[in-house]
């Protein structure tokens, strides 16, 4: 299960995303995030897959571990990761 709390990302002096920001998603399920062109959704994802960092209180686990301020090397070796879209032709290497 992914869970996020109170993520708040910037890039410098702009907040991208704000917290409170509370999401759960379990093995087998699939959630969405949705929002209006700007809303902080790529940066919500970039920040729970160890992409960028947050700059708040975040609290990010998966599996029961915390991942809050885990590489993205290691978020994925946990079997965590976000494909864009367009980007389904990407293959391992």
């Amino acid at each position: 299960m992914l869970e996020v709390e109170g993520l708040t990302c910037c890039y410098g002096k702009v907040v991208a995303v704000r917290e409170p920001l509370v999401a759960q998603g379990g093995r087998g399920r699939t959630r969405l995030l949705i929002g209006a062109n700007g809303a902080g959704k790529t940066t919500t994802l970039k920040a729970v897959s160890g992409l960028i960092q947050s700059t708040g209180r975040a609290c990010v686990t998966f599996l029961g571990q915390d991942i809050t301020r885990a590489s993205a090397r290691r978020i994925l070796a946990l079997g965590h990761g976000a494909l864009p879209r367009g980007a389904s032709h990407l293959s391992p290497t």
